[in-house]
C-alpha cells in the first residue's frame, strides 16, 4: 500500500504516554474504521519509542508517529501534532481510549454536508482497565454529562453544551474542523483540561455542533489515572480555564456558573495541598478562596487546614466519604 497524494479528509491525533498495550489497541480501533480516508499521528511525550515500534511492526502508511525527547506536556504536544498533520477534519483521542468501527463515518458525514457545524460528537462508554465494558457506569456518565435526553442534530451555538454542561467530548468522540480552532491560542494552562479550552475555542463564533446519540468510544478508566500531584495539576489547569471563561464577555450570561466552579475548583486545590503535605500553601490558597467568595465547602476546608496534621486528615476523609 501507497501513501495517497491528495491529504487525508481527516487527521487522527492519538496522543501517547508509556502505555504500549493500550497504545496498540487504540490505533487498531482507528484502522478498524469502515472510513478510511484518515491519517493517524501518533504523539508520544516523554521519550519512549513505543509508538515508532508499533508504527513499524504495523507497515500501514497511514500512521506515522513524532516523539519527543523530553516531555512537553499535553497541551504543547497536541499543538505540535495539530500542526504536523494535514486534514481538513481533526479527532483527537488519548492512548488507553479506543473508538467504535463506524465512528469516524458517522461524525464526518454531518461536516461534510454542512458548513455551518464546526464540530459533531457521540456519546461514550465506559470499560475498565481491562477493556470490558462497565454498563452501570455508562449510564451514569451519559447522565452525568447531558446525553439522556439530549436532541440528536444541530445544535447552535453550543455555548452552554461546551461549556456549561460540559457535553462536547471534544478528546475521544468528537470530529471537528481544523479551521474551527486557532491552536496557538490553546494555552499551556489548561494542561489536562484542555478538552475543555478546545470547546471553548470551537464554540466562540456561535456556530454549529452536531450531535449523534450513539455510543461511538470507549472512555478506559484505570488506576494509574488517580494521584494527588494529578489532582494538583488538574485543578490549577481547569481553574485557568473557568477563570478564562468567567471573564470572557461573550459568556456574561453563564458568569456566575463559572465563578461557583473556578470557587470549588480552588478548594479542591486547597485540599489536594493538604493531602500533598504542604500545609503553608494550602492555608494561603483557601483563604484567598474565602476572600473571593465564601461557601460552607470552602469554611470547612479551611478549618481543616488549620488543624494539627492528624485530626485535619481523619475529618476530610469523613467529609470525602460523605460527599461521595
Amino acid at each position: 500500500m501507497t501513501r495517497a497524494t491528495h491529504p487525508p479528509t481527516v487527521s487522527v491525533v492519538l496522543t501517547a504516554l508509556d502505555r504500549p498495550h493500550y497504545l496498540e489497541i487504540a490505533v487498531r480501533s482507528v484502522l478498524a474504521q469502515t472510513y478510511s480516508d484518515f491519517e493517524v499521528l501518533i504523539a508520544e511525550d516523554g521519550g519512549t519509542a513505543h509508538g515508532e515500534r508499533l508504527v513499524d511492526s504495523l507497515a500501514d502508511p497511514r500512521v506515522r508517529c513524532i516523539r519527543n525527547e523530553t516531555s512537553l506536556g499535553v497541551v504543547q504536544n497536541v499543538r505540535n501534532a495539530v500542526a504536523a498533520t494535514s486534514g481538513a477534519l481533526i479527532a483527537i483521542m488519548n492512548d488507553d481510549d479506543a473508538w467504535e468501527p463506524e465512528l469516524l463515518a458517522h461524525l464526518t458525514e454531518p461536516l461534510l454536508d454542512d458548513r455551518e457545524l464546526v464540530l459533531a460528537f457521540s456519546d461514550h462508554s465506559i470499560m475498565g482497565a481491562e477493556g470490558r465494558v462497565d454498563d452501570a457506569a455508562t449510564e451514569a456518565s451519559t447522565e452525568r454529562w447531558g446525553r439522556t435526553d439530549l436532541t440528536p442534530g444541530r445544535h447552535q451555538p453550543f455555548w452552554d453544551l461546551a461549556l456549561v454542561r460540559q457535553t462536547v467530548p471534544t478528546v475521544m468522540a468528537c470530529v471537528m474542523r481544523r479551521d474551527a480552532v486557532d491552536w496557538e491560542q490553546l494555552p499551556l494552562e489548561a494542561g489536562g483540561h484542555y478538552d475543555i479550552y478546545v470547546a471553548y475555542l470551537a464554540s466562540r463564533e456561535g456556530r454549529g455542533a452536531y450531535y449523534i446519540p450513539r455510543r461511538l468510544s470507549r472512555y478506559r478508566v484505570h488506576g494509574a489515572m488517580q494521584s494527588v500531584v494529578g489532582t494538583l495539576r488538574n485543578s490549577r489547569a481547569l481553574a485557568h480555564c473557568l477563570r478564562t471563561f468567567m471573564d470572557d464577555p461573550q459568556l456574561i450570561e453563564h458568569r456566575d456558573h463559572f465563578r461557583r466552579g473556578w470557587l470549588s475548583t480552588r478548594v479542591t486545590h486547597g485540599l489536594a495541598l493538604l493531602r500533598f503535605g504542604d500545609r503553608r500553601a494550602a492555608r494561603r490558597e483557601l483563604r484567598a478562596v474565602l476572600r473571593d467568595g465564601v461557601s460552607r465547602r470552602a469554611l470547612q476546608a479551611t478549618a481543616i487546614a488549620h488543624m494539627p496534621s492528624g485530626l485535619g486528615t481523619w475529618l476530610m476523609r469523613i467529609i470525602e466519604r460523605r460527599r461521595r
